[in-house]
């Protein structure tokens, strides 16, 4: 990966970029990989990184699945709750 994206793992058709701006790290990924997919599914618990690499997407033209997780929210919300 470009040294300015050093967050970035990819395994398996899953691209993993830790704390890094998704859209960047998507952008800086497929322009390593030399690749435009037709279609990207992206999970994520935070619904502003699904609007960015939304945005991205259609910029791009790449059909485009945003899927809010939102387990973790709740799993953080119930540890407080119990301190």
């Amino acid at each position: 990966m470009p040294n300015n994206q050093p967050d970035i793992t990819y395994s398996q058709g899953v691209l993993c970029c830790g704390r890094t701006r998704k859209d960047d790290s998507l952008e800086a990924f497929l322009d390593y990989a030399s690749h435009h997919p037709s279609k990207i599914i992206f999970i994520d618990d935070s619904i502003r990184h699904i609007l960015h690499i939304g945005d991205f997407c259609k910029k791009c033209n790449i059909t485009y699945v945003g899927i809010e997780y939102t387990a973790a929210k709740k799993t953080e919300n119930n540890r407080k709750a119990d301190t």
